[in-house]
């Protein structure tokens, strides 16, 4: 660690810890993440800004194996390059009224000047106040995606154990917000009942909400960071973003949306592609293998000793041939 500045900071030393703790650290589970690995990743806002955070935080695990881990690392959770890299992109703002403005990319193919209305305001400013949104969306499927399948397969393993909307006030997370274990604005119910609106699922998003003590200062957190105090800026904040995930899906996504045709023309030129590169795949294979065989073949009629026994019989020809020969013969 170092100290900028004036040269301060604080380490908290904790001794002895409970036991739970030694189990939530030590999980090594491939496919799913601890809930407190899940608290402590995303601690500064590594999707915007890896290199720029207003907190370096650190958690070290110095294990019996003499290795340190460190929880915190910013490549541990999304990083730009993670955000750049995904198939669909939603960035803008909501404004005093609760309405986006902003882009938002489908497949590569940008729509600037995008604006979402927000109906329940009757035209009066939020309590909650104009707020930023930097969302990004991977399809789930190698098939559908922009992404090659290498690719594809890092970017969703990360975003099946650690995908979400994320909510950062001031660069610093505001907890529990972020994966599906608090589904604030029913992604994932409207997803399982089947909702006409049900593209997005937090394991398919990699997103923050950006708010500022300044601007949202009616967003009040409770004790023990457990969340927004559900007051008037809170419900009004929680419509606004349901409202956006619904319309996005129904207009953009949804096979019947007004403006879902360059989606599904894209992801049906994906699974063109995806099938063509299976294809030459599924050729080089057979080829790698047809190859294979044959020189197990050789090999063994190598080790078997038959060139051997070919060659010394081709010698044994060409000498008799020599000779027999008789140059009287030669006209």
């Amino acid at each position: 660690l170092r100290l900028d500045g004036n040269g301060s900071g604080t380490h908290f030393i904790i001794s002895p810890v409970e036991e739970v703790l030694n189990a939530e650290i030590d999980d090594n589970s491939n496919n799913e993440i601890s809930k407190l690995k899940k608290v402590l990743l995303g601690f500064t806002n590594t999707i915007q800004d890896k290199n720029n955070l207003p907190i370096k935080a650190r958690f070290r695990d110095h294990n019996y194996q003499g290795e340190c881990i460190d929880y915190l690392d910013e490549e541990n959770f999304f990083t730009p390059e993670d955000f750049n890299s995904a198939d669909h992109h939603f960035i803008g703002n909501f404004d005093e009224y609760g309405q986006f403005h902003g882009s938002i990319s489908i497949f590569g193919s940008l729509m600037k000047e995008v604006t979402i209305p927000w109906m329940k305001g009757g035209n009066v400013p939020t309590s909650c106040g104009s707020f930023d949104i930097h969302l990004a969306s991977v399809q789930g499927r190698k098939n559908d995606t922009k992404l090659t399948p290498e690719a594809h397969t890092i970017l969703i393993k990360k975003t099946n154990q650690i995908g979400g909307l994320y909510i950062y006030r001031d660069g610093i997370r505001v907890l529990p917000y972020g994966g599906p274990e608090f589904d604030f604005i029913g992604v994932e119910y409207r997803r399982t009942k089947s909702f006409s609106g049900y593209y997005f699922s937090y394991r398919n998003m990699i997103g923050y909400i950006d708010i500022t003590k300044k601007n949202n200062f009616n967003l009040q957190e409770k004790a023990g960071r457990e969340g927004f105090i559900e007051n008037k800026a809170y419900k009004q904040f929680k419509s606004i973003l349901e409202n956006f995930f619904i319309y996005v899906a129904r207009t953009y996504f949804v096979d019947e949306g007004e403006m879902s045709d360059l989606f599904r023309e894209q992801r049906n030129r994906n699974q063109e592609i995806y099938e063509a590169l299976e294809k030459r795949q599924r050729l080089k294979t057979e080829k790698r293998k047809r190859l294979q065989e044959n020189l197990r073949k050789f090999f063994e009629k190598f080790n078997s000793g038959i060139w051997d026994t070919r060659i010394t019989k081709l010698k044994e020809e060409i000498l008799l041939n020599i000779q027999n020969f008789n140059s009287d013969n030669i006209e």
